[in-house]
């Protein structure tokens, strides 16, 4: 892969910011195989301005920050990183 190739990462806005504007990824990675490719289509999607993602994590957590984005978002999407 050349320089003129390679694609420098895409710096995101602040999510909090952004929220209602937004179709929000949520992204669970799980540390299966199936995870990480959830992962990567996430970013993917992220990539090709269909969304951003977001952490899976705070919402668990239940971070009120986190639990606004969703409730502000345009749509929520989620990826589960979870074996069935």
């Amino acid at each position: 892969m050349t320089n003129e190739e390679k694609k420098e990462p895409k710096i995101l806005e602040d999510c909090y910011k952004s929220a209602e504007h937004e179709n929000v990824i949520w992204v669970c990675d799980g540390a299966a195989n199936v995870g990480q490719i959830g992962q990567a289509v996430g970013v993917l999607l992220t990539n090709l301005d269909k969304g951003r993602m977001c952490c899976t994590v705070a919402v668990a957590a239940g971070s009120k920050r986190h639990l606004d984005i969703a409730e502000r978002a345009k749509r929520n999407i989620v990826i589960n990183g979870v074996r069935p």
